[in-house]
């Protein structure tokens, strides 16, 4: 499995050991934290893009209280870790002053690689947004460059290497999704993959790229196995699309998609729109690389994805809702709460209920205080744009 937070986890052991915790617990406590990366990778995005105070506050509320966010958090699989590092090596390897420029590119090759040992579906973004920088000529082909593809070499070799000759062959999740290969495989993966292609009728490939696009775009059954377990009421199945469908995990923030229009028409600094289209761009086209890469059929879940195509979302559509008049923002920031509320909070009461019949009052507690902290940071991130400037 991906290396970044089993080293993680093996690195806290100890500590945990020494306090007499329960394995289990250090576990979930520490992979958590890993999850939480994303928090601080969508804020320093907001800052790059230039947000002012009270947009950054309300995008960021916008992902903390979504059910996709809270969900993939506390489930400690390391996928929001890798899309938390992806956000960050984008954030570094755009164009900065020419006396950090080597420095930034160097932060931004370790944070790719170290997303890539989080989880590999980052190379779903990692490689249609290194292209696109190159295109747009914002990754500059100096040595800075060459440092940073050295950095993440030094990152990525050991357990290529460990792979390769202590537990070959390494391949098995790459065979599975992108040639339709389940079962145990001989052959490497590059011919594996190739000789898929070439033994599949070409409308078969076609129309398994076809049925991708629709999974991604939520026109697509939700996989069997995503039911598993799972009640068969409406509020369940209704949270297992949000959990597995790209579209449908935004929520209440596809309401962007109805303010963008205005939003983009009444920005009088170019910069703004900029950023904006360059986000919701550059989701597109690795949405559309994660489409074609991916075998299929309907095999482009949100579970198989990089979660920074859903950062990307979030963020952008999340900065044409917070532009609205505040009320409005607010009142559609309520429905996402309420959305969070009903369908993950009350909705899992059942399933929650079941595996662990008591409630624990320090960790109720502690759940409300985070909340409370939560609000009263963002508030207080808003307000600073009232505030008046110091002279």
């Amino acid at each position: 499995r991906p290396p970044l937070q089993s080293g993680i986890i093996l690195l806290v052991r100890p500590v945990f050991r020494a306090l007499g915790a329960y394995a289990d617990a250090g576990f979930e406590i520490a992979g958590i934290v890993a999850q939480l990366v994303w928090v601080p990778s969508a804020w320093l995005l907001c800052v790059r893009a230039g947000f002012s105070p009270r947009r950054r506050a309300l995008v960021m509320a916008f992902l903390i209280f979504s059910g996709f966010f809270l969900y993939n958090t506390v489930y400690t699989w390391p996928k929001l870790l890798a899309s938390g590092l992806c956000v960050a090596a984008f954030v570094f390897a755009l164009r900065w002053e020419r006396e950090n420029r080597d420095a930034a590119l160097v932060v931004a090759g370790v944070c790719a690689a170290l997303a890539l040992l989080a989880h590999g579906s980052a190379v779903f973004f990692i490689v249609p947004a290194f292209a696109v920088l190159v295109v747009a000529r914002r990754l500059p082909l100096t040595r800075g460059l060459v440092m940073a593809a050295v950095a993440g070499a030094v990152l990525l070799v050991p357990w290529s290497a460990y792979q390769k000759f202590y537990d070959p062959p390494g391949d098995r999740l790459l065979k599975m999704h992108l040639a339709g290969i389940n079962g145990v495989d001989p052959r490497p993966a590059s011919k594996a993959i190739a000789q898929a292609y070439e033994t599949t009728p070409p409308s078969q490939i076609v129309q398994y790229k076809i049925s991708n696009v629709l999974a991604a775009l939520g026109d697509a059954p939700v996989m069997g196995s995503a039911t598993t377990d799972e009640p068969a009421d409406a509020l369940s199945m209704w949270r297992v699309r949000e959990r597995e469908q790209i579209t449908v995990a935004l929520g209440v923030v596809n309401l962007g998609w109805l303010a963008l229009p205005w939003w983009w028409s009444t920005r009088r600094d170019p910069r703004e729109r900029r950023w904006a289209g360059a986000l919701l761009g550059l989701a597109a086209l690795s949405a559309l690389f994660w489409c074609v890469v991916m075998w299929g059929p309907y095999a482009t879940v949100t579970t198989h994805s990089a979660y920074v195509l859903d950062t990307l979302l979030f963020v952008a559509l999340g900065t044409a809702l917070a532009e609205l008049p505040l009320r409005l923002a607010l009142a559609v920031l309520a429905l996402a709460l309420a959305d969070l509320a009903a369908t993950w909070v009350v909705g899992s009461l059942g399933d929650a209920w079941r595996s662990a019949p008591a409630v624990d009052p320090v960790m109720a507690l502690v759940a409300v205080a985070a909340a409370v902290a939560c609000g009263a940071v963002l508030v207080a991130d808003g307000r600073a744009a009232a505030a008046p400037a110091s002279v």
